[in-house]
């Protein structure tokens, strides 16, 4: 673990987005290890939700890291063991990073959209590499990672994400991949001096559940029915035409006609609508 703030090295860092611009962002890290490893473990602090990646893999099956927090007070870091991912050779680090409840876009009944800490989403990685001879490397974030919009052109904790796949590149965390029109990412401040490890259980996918009903609600709406309330994600497979939209809405209520009644986050809806 990192046990003290002062173990940390080198910058916090984000885009040059403004604060209410709804793309997620993508950066990426080349870095060349030329000795037999030993270990890797990478550490990851952040002001909104990362997801990580070695070389095209995803690192880890958390979701929704790191946990929330005051972040005036404290920021939780998350450790991950890299040993098997890392290899000698070059390597791409990438991270994405979203909102999360650091940089609430839409209002919602808490206020969060004022919250005192609210920025642009912003990240720290160290990552310690151990090898044979006896050495240590660590590699940390700095205005040498570059960064890109994201497929995700919104993101937010009550109406979830919207993701365009005419904007995505499939080997942007790959080696071959060119960064030539990337920009190199702006250091910035800390959320807060206090960084602690996240010791509780992860968000992770517990259960696959399948529906129990499929209603035809017209030529191009269906409705899928679960028999249980839940915090979850869709696995759903399509085929179609390049520019077709799909829309997946989610809801606890159905009108008297069986349409979803989103009468509870229409006004968040709206709001992303008017973003994108």
């Amino acid at each position: 673990a990192m046990l003290d703030s002062n173990d940390w090295i080198g910058s916090w860092i984000t885009d040059n987005k403004d604060i209410e611009y709804p793309i997620a962002s993508q950066f990426r890290k080349q870095i060349k290890v030329t000795k037999q490893i030993i270990t890797a473990r990478a550490y990851i602090s952040a002001g909104g939700f990362f997801e990580f990646f070695i070389n095209g893999e995803k690192i880890g099956n958390h979701m929704l890291d790191p946990m929330f927090t005051n972040y005036e007070k404290r920021c939780l870091y998350v450790t991950f063991d890299i040993t098997k991912q890392i290899k000698q050779g070059d390597n791409i680090l990438g991270i994405i990073l979203g909102n999360g409840w650091y940089n609430h876009q839409p209002t919602t009944e808490w206020n969060f959209k004022n919250a005192p800490w609210r920025a642009r989403p912003r990240f720290l990685a160290n990552i310690h590499i151990s090898y044979s001879d006896g050495t240590k490397d660590i590699i940390f974030t700095d205005k040498s990672w570059k960064f890109s919009d994201s497929p995700i052109v919104s993101n937010n904790i009550y109406t979830a994400e919207q993701y365009d796949a005419n904007k995505e590149s499939k080997d942007w965390n790959s080696i071959t991949f060119d960064d030539t029109n990337w920009t190199p990412s702006i250091e910035t401040v800390a959320p807060s001096d206090k960084l602690m490890s996240q010791q509780l259980h992860p968000i992770q996918v517990t259960d696959i559940l399948r529906p129990t009903l499929l209603t035809n609600m017209g030529d191009t709406c269906y409705r899928f029915k679960f028999n249980r309330n839940i915090a979850g994600i869709i696995d759903l497979k399509v085929k179609g035409s390049k520019g077709t939209v799909l829309k997946i809405k989610h809801s606890e209520l159905l009108y008297d006609d069986g349409s979803l009644n989103l009468s509870n986050l229409d006004y968040f809806y709206t709001y992303l609508v008017s973003l994108v």
